[in-house]
């Protein structure tokens, strides 16, 4: 997997900046709030012991994205059905005295042990997918990384000031429950436009970039 983020050699003291209160964007002049970031964190405002490729040494990281949590509830009640399906079908062959073990139970353990190895691999892929496909921004940049699998990831970066516009949009009713959807990040015409996919709090994202480009630019 690339080397998107991990915990430096030495924590880097809070500085004077962009500050988040209680998930809502501020400006603010002071320091701001800094804490260690959760393993399952998908919405995590100026997070601590967290960098990437090519971060300047004065860039501190604003708000940490990941895609909502609830987007891994179809695989993850997808694989807990995979688990319990043998036995569910072993019952069901017992309660109708059909025979199913016509094979040798050694055959039996090892097709079973398969089975549960590719029900652990599809859901421990599915997790990294998400783990890894990770949305950041800095004082001076977005920077988005998209994983599809474990062999196919692309990373993308722009400055704020090549932000030309930003919107978000939620449809149906679980995006609006759960308060989660797509940000998209307009850039200038020559370069390619970001999109933080399915992100929590997407218009409390949409405002921190807005304010943060309104910022850097001293509009």
């Amino acid at each position: 997997m690339p080397d998107v983020f991990s915990k430096p050699s030495k924590k880097t003291p809070p500085t004077k900046g962009i500050g988040v209160t209680s998930g809502v964007h501020e400006i603010v002049t002071g320091t701001a709030p800094v804490r260690s970031l959760g393993l399952f964190s998908h919405y995590f405002p100026n997070p601590d012991g967290v960098t990437f490729v090519n971060q300047e040494t004065d860039e501190r990281i604003i708000l940490f994205l990941r895609k909502h949590f609830i987007t891994n509830t179809t695989w993850i009640i997808a694989t807990i059905g995979l688990l319990i399906l043998p036995p569910i079908i072993i019952a069901i062959f017992m309660l109708s005295n059909f025979s199913l073990f016509t094979l040798p139970p050694n055959f039996i353990f090892i097709l079973l042990a398969f089975y549960y190895l590719a029900v652990f691999n599809y859901a421990l892929i599915n997790f990294i997918v998400w783990f890894y496909h990770v949305g950041m921004v800095t004082e001076k940049r977005l920077v988005d990384l998209d994983v599809y699998n474990i062999l196919n990831h692309n990373l993308a970066e722009t400055y704020v000031v090549e932000i030309v516009d930003v919107s978000y949009n939620q449809q149906g009713f679980a995006q609006s429950f759960f308060n989660y959807g797509d940000v998209h990040i307009q850039t200038k015409a020559v370069m390619e436009n970001f999109d933080f996919e399915l992100a929590p709090k997407p218009a409390t994202v949409s405002d921190i970039i807005t304010d943060l480009r309104a910022e850097t630019l001293g509009d």
